[in-house]
């Protein structure tokens, strides 16, 4: 299992958050189940908003982002051809 830092982004906030995952797909899995599951575990900066995340990106622990998920319809798509 590798690490991965997630970015939740809102319009005007931003949380991270690492997971220990298989793969940067599995670790976008885990970030949108534990965004619906605890969302007040993520700690967005600045804290005065309270907008629904409309982003989150897997990046590798030198922050490469690996794979982005955008918008309500689910959208992900890959940055680069890391399979890991």
């Amino acid at each position: 299992m590798n690490t991965y830092r997630v970015y939740f982004r809102t319009d005007s906030q931003v949380a991270t958050h690492e997971f220990k995952a298989a793969s940067p797909a599995h670790a976008l899995t885990l970030a949108r189940q534990h965004y619906i599951d605890d969302p007040w575990d993520l700690d967005f900066e600045p804290h005065d908003d309270g907008q629904p995340v409309n982003e989150i990106e897997v990046c590798d622990m030198d922050g490469e982002e690996l794979i982005t998920w955008t918008g309500d319809d689910g959208r992900s798509r890959s940055s680069s051809s890391t399979t890991s």
